[in-house]
């Protein structure tokens, strides 16, 4: 099972409940979540071409 402290089981449903909610087109779409055996999976929508650091350093 997935161990968590208090506190971090508290801001990760916090992390979900505002991800949830969020609708932009400039950020990343959550599609949801779920815990298997003892790993967290989260589901974003991927965004080409990667990550945005690397994006700002190429431009």
């Amino acid at each position: 099972m997935l161990s968590l402290s208090l506190s971090d089981s508290f801001f990760l449903l916090q992390e979900i409940k505002l991800l949830s909610n969020l609708q932009h087109p400039n950020i990343v779409h959550y599609f949801g979540s779920e815990i298997v055996h003892d790993r967290f999976f989260i589901y974003l929508e991927y965004v080409h071409p990667g990550s945005i650091n690397k994006y700002i350093q190429n431009n």
